[in-house]
């Protein structure tokens, strides 16, 4: 191939050309001049996983389907080399620090290690979370499992001696490979923390450095400088290899040096730098190439490498592909410019001629035949049969590999032996996880059904009503892993903190969706510690990436949502009534001296028992007995005053409270907002003015006197809301959303809720259904008045 040709390759085509020269003083190797094939499986990152989650049908990733997969992949090919760049024992966890927790993450190591073992991987280095139980567990791990562990600049402190292989030479029919691990002296972490949707969140602390040394127990280890040990070692290795990998577990930045700094070094697998799937690039100065393959052991990458005739000069195969495919198409649309513009004997027109019909048509033609002829000429001078080539293809381990019966072996017997960390001579803790006094705790479902049958009834029904089933299930009911998803109040206050111990805990239950129910159950009148609106229901803390990848709020939550609380229910209204009765004695008894919480109780009760008449005098008593409570009080007798059509009184109310809030003047008629504003926005701590100005706005939209409703008004606090007080605004902008449908105008309606949904949440199912609603009736409008076109005759 000449060399003009090969520069056009790399500029027109992007074909990468790996030129692999030894920059060695020293005698090297003899050159190489036959022909070889050898593949490279690589993988990283496995951070503790063994198998996926089985909840959705095991996702992606585990070891059986890796088994599988590397069958696969070694029955194709014949000589194989798989090769892992660590971190591959523990997961980035804080847990890591709860005893049960780590003795569990501890066993699984070992099997993970056994399980690398049975997939007959070749080489290994150790990254700073396979240290995480200690160095001293990391070695007697890797050395029980007979792991090959291939790490150039680990010594043992004492004797000098390289802890492991330094390198490994691999013969591929007379081609030989050498493979040197390296590992960081110190490390900064990249991953930071588990997302509540289960990602990896990326982030470089700078401020926190691990010392991979320092991880060993006993300091009987030394991180010799990677780059100094490659450097003495290169001399030697390349005396008897042509090519060499380094296999590392070093930081992005030095691990992309690496070749420009120690000459001689042709690939760099591996680096402390996850990524979402395997991956390749070339370095154009160095012309190495560096592999990069998928964390959480979802996939792993293999790189295939033909070396013909001793050539080391590598062309993408992936570009030949493209090539082969592109060149048919090209010719048919040359075929196609040619026949429609042929000459009235048949022949074709030259470009000259298609030119001077149209300039378009002859710059087009003249484009594709050259590039038809380029395409060719490059696939006949890349025959992969004789010229050497490589291709990277990333394996993503989904449904369509097959579980190894093997590794499901290793597996089960991993699963086994979680029961006997949990055996009674073993730490014994109390069921019940200890209380913090006066914070919420859990009580359990059985309680909740006391008073929400029709709930309870509705959750049985549902998949989390039958969690803990999965967990029998699938054998994992010992999997702490498993266990926090599949429960309530696990290691949480009044919950249980072992899986022995999981009586009345079973199952995804009421608190797991509306936090712990102590203080409900405390004052049934109080959802205070209950969480009643959706938005706040961290769903995404288990229905994440991991085991959940299709979650969506939109169609998940509504097949979850239990039904509405009747308040007309024999056993709600018994309750608040028995309640009303035990309020309205104490007052008696009381009179003057009655509590605070007796008036705000009454209030409530009476509210929810339609007695409205009674919450209005109540709450008129309660302003005069108990000028705190003023705010909550004001804000029942508006809503009791509402209900009985007296909208405008409810609203005078509010009006004089307002502007009592906010200092102004008072005024004779509906004062403006932008007469009665503070000047800073104001402080939401207690909410006071913003439950204020949100119950004016509702009743100024939807009030029960249609003649008290008033959209200017509600436009004009609306927007004195959004702009004066400090912390969320959604649900003003939703107020503003509604007035403008409520005048017709849809376009902007539909622009304010749409904004709300980028902005906080975009796959609230509420949102959505409003959104489609009014977008139907806009559309339905426009049909109306804009008939569709006629369609366009036929040429």
């Amino acid at each position: 191939m000449s060399s003009m040709f090969r520069r056009t390759l790399t500029g027109a085509l992007s074909c990468i050309v790996i030129a692999f020269a030894s920059c060695s003083r020293h005698e090297p190797i003899p050159k190489f001049s036959g022909d070889a094939d050898f593949t490279f499986i690589h993988s990283e990152s496995n951070f503790g996983n063994i198998e996926p989650c089985s909840c959705n049908n095991r996702t992606t990733g585990g070891f059986p389907r890796r088994s599988s997969a590397l069958s696969e992949v070694r029955e194709s090919r014949k000589d194989v080399l798989f090769v892992d760049s660590g971190n591959f024992l523990f997961s980035f966890d804080r847990k890591l620090g709860e005893p049960s927790f780590f003795a569990q993450m501890k066993l699984k190591a070992k099997y993970i290690a056994e399980s690398f073992k049975a997939a007959n991987v070749d080489a290994m280095v150790f990254g700073e979370l396979d240290l995480a139980a200690g160095g001293d567990f990391f070695l007697e791990t890797v050395r029980n499992a007979k792991l090959p562990m291939v790490v150039a600049n680990a010594f043992d402190r004492e004797s000098g001696k390289p802890l492991f292989e330094q390198y490994r030479i691999f013969d591929f029919n007379g081609l030989k490979v050498a493979v040197i691990g390296l590992v960081a002296e110190e490390l900064h972490p990249t991953v930071s923390e588990v997302g509540v949707d289960g990602s990896m969140l990326i982030e470089t602390n700078n401020k926190v450095t691990t010392i991979l040394e320092d991880r060993f127990e006993q300091k009987n280890v030394k991180i010799e400088d990677p780059i100094k040990v490659a450097q003495d070692l290169m001399p030697e290795i390349l005396s008897k290899a042509h090519l060499v990998a380094a296999l590392t577990h070093l930081p992005p930045k030095l691990a992309q040096d690496l070749p420009s700094i120690v000459p001689g070094i042709q690939f760099v697998i591996g680096q402390h730098h996850p990524s979402s799937r395997a991956v390749f690039k070339v370095d154009p100065t160095t012309g190495a190439m560096f592999l990069g393959s998928s964390i959480n052991g979802t996939g792993f990458g293999v790189a295939d490498f033909r070396i013909r005739q001793g050539s080391m000069q590598l062309h993408d195969y992936s570009k030949l592909e493209v090539a082969k495919t592109l060149i048919p198409l090209i010719e048919s649309w040359v075929t196609a410019i040619e026949d429609e513009y042929k000459n009235p004997d048949g022949s074709k027109k030259t470009a000259e001629q298609l030119t001077a019909i149209d300039e378009r048509i002859g710059m087009r033609y003249v484009n594709l035949r050259a590039k038809l002829e380029y395409y060719k000429k490059f696939v006949a001078e890349s025959d992969p049969e004789t010229v050497s080539h490589f291709r990277h293809t990333p394996i993503q381990l989904d449904g369509k590999y097959r579980d190894d019966p093997k590794m499901k072996e290793i597996i089960a017997r991993y699963r086994a032996e979680l029961k006997s960390l949990y055996d009674p001579k073993n730490e014994a803790r109390s069921q019940m996880v200890d209380r913090v006094e006066g914070a919420p705790h859990f009580v359990g479902d059985k309680v909740c059904t006391q008073c929400h049958r029709a709930q309870y009834d509705f959750w049985k029904g549902t998949k989390h009503g039958i969690a803990w089933q999965t967990m029998l299930n699938e054998r994992v009911e010992y999997d702490l892993e498993c266990i926090y998803c599949h429960t309530v109040g696990f290691m949480l206050p009044g919950g249980f903190d072992r899986p022995d111990r999981v009586t009345g805990f079973e199952n995804v239950q009421c608190e797991n969706c509306h936090g712990p129910g102590s203080s409900h159950l405390a004052n049934v009148l109080s959802p205070r510690g209950v969480v009643n609106d959706i938005h706040d229901m961290q769903c995404e803390r288990c229905h994440n990436n991991e085991h959940s990848p299709n979650f969506e709020r939109i169609t998940y939550v509504p097949r979850a949502t239990c039904p509405p609380i009747d308040r007309w229910d024999p056993l709600i209204r018994g309750a608040i009534g028995k309640i009303r009765t035990d309020l309205e004695r104490v007052m008696e008894t009381k009179k003057d001296e009655t509590p605070p919480h007796v008036y705000s109780g009454l209030l409530d009760v009476y509210l929810r028992l339609d007695r409205f008449e009674d919450a209005v005098a109540i709450a008129e008593r309660g302003i005069v007995r108990h000028p705190h409570l003023k705010r909550s009080m004001i804000l029942g007798m508006a809503r009791a005053l509402d209900a009985q059509g007296r909208t405008d009184d409810a609203l005078q109310q509010l009006y004089t409270y307002y502007d009592e809030l906010t200092k102004a003047p008072p005024a004779n008629s509906e004062p403006a907002p932008e007469a009665t504003g503070r000047g800073a926005k104001a402080d939401t701590g207690d909410s006071t003015e913003a439950k204020v100005l949100s119950l004016i706005c509702e009743l100024l939209i939807r009030g029960r006197d249609p003649n008290a409703r008033n959209l200017d008004m509600a436009k004009q606090f609306a927007d004195h809301a959004i702009d004066s007080i400090d912390g969320p605004d959604g649900l003003f902008r939703v107020y503003r959303a509604e007035i403008d449908h409520d005048r017709g105008n849809l376009e902007r309606a539909i622009e304010v809720l749409t904004a709300i949904r980028k902005n906080q949440d975009k796959k609230n199912d509420a949102f959505a259904e409003k959104l489609a609603a009014w977008r139907a009736e806009r559309d339905a409008l426009v049909e109306t008045m804009n008939p569709p076109p006629l369609p366009v005759p036929p040429r």
